[in-house]
């Protein structure tokens, strides 16, 4: 009874069994009708699963990355907040990580990334070294800055870089680590010399009366001289009319 019970169960799930397999097939079927009619798509969902594959595979790669990464940071930094337009631009990389790190050298083009504060934006400019003699053809192309050591150099081969007063910033990537280092300072405009001068009206009086004055000085003068050569000859005529 048991045994004759258990046919209809095993004839149920063949049946399921076979009914599986046929909505397999005809989805197969499908599938391969649809891919020669549209092989395009099917090109789309290989490069899509190819894509998916490589874009998993780099994220995974960086997590792994970033935990090896050493700990540390840039100090980049200028000699001064503020410069006057002409001074000598100066920059010194402080490397507060364990391990050394390398500046490129990419002479002539300038040695850090320069922005300047436009529009309400900050707009990376470049210049570079004109002279064949410059300092920067001297420097090794990979700079060595060693862990708790520091770099300074200036920007003195560039001299465009900095021609016009405004807000400016350095900045810098190393590799090992994502973030961007940078710094901000100043170029003022020079200083407006502010010329005082007197009322038009008021300088010819002055001098007229500067002048009026020596006038009348020399006047007193001549008459004194008058007065006393007057007195002088008349005592000696005076003296003459006694011996006579």
């Amino acid at each position: 009874m048991d045994r004759a019970n258990a046919y209809p169960r095993l004839g149920r799930d063949c049946s399921a069994e076979e009914s599986w397999n046929s909505m397999i097939a005809k989805i197969f079927n499908k599938l391969n009708s649809l891919f020669h009619k549209t092989p395009f798509i099917w090109a789309l969902l290989y490069f899509a699963i190819i894509g998916g594959s490589v874009a998993f595979a780099a994220n995974f790669y960086e997590k792994i990355k970033m935990d090896q990464l050493p700990s540390g940071n840039i100090e980049l930094v200028t000699s001064k907040n503020k410069y006057n337009l002409g001074d000598e631009i100066k920059f010194t990389v402080m490397n507060h990580f364990s391990v050394s790190i390398y500046v490129t050298n990419q002479c002539p083009n300038e040695p850090l990334n320069v922005y300047r504060w436009e529009n309400g934006e900050w707009n990376q400019i470049h210049d570079q070294a004109k002279d064949s003699e410059a300092e920067c053809y001297d420097e090794e192309r990979n700079v060595e800055i060693l862990p708790e050591n520091s770099k300074s150099y200036n920007f003195n081969d560039w001299p465009n870089l900095f021609k016009n007063p405004g807000v400016y910033r350095l900045a810098m990537t190393v590799d090992h680590s994502s973030d961007v280092f940078f710094t901000d300072f100043a170029i003022l405009e020079p200083a407006k010399v502010t010329e005082v001068v007197l009322p038009g009206a008021l300088v010819p009086s002055l001098i007229e009366k500067s002048e009026a004055q020596v006038d009348q000085t020399i006047k007193e003068d001549i008459n004194e001289e008058d007065n006393y050569n007057k007195v002088y000859r008349d005592d000696d005529e005076f003296e003459e009319e006694d011996d006579d």
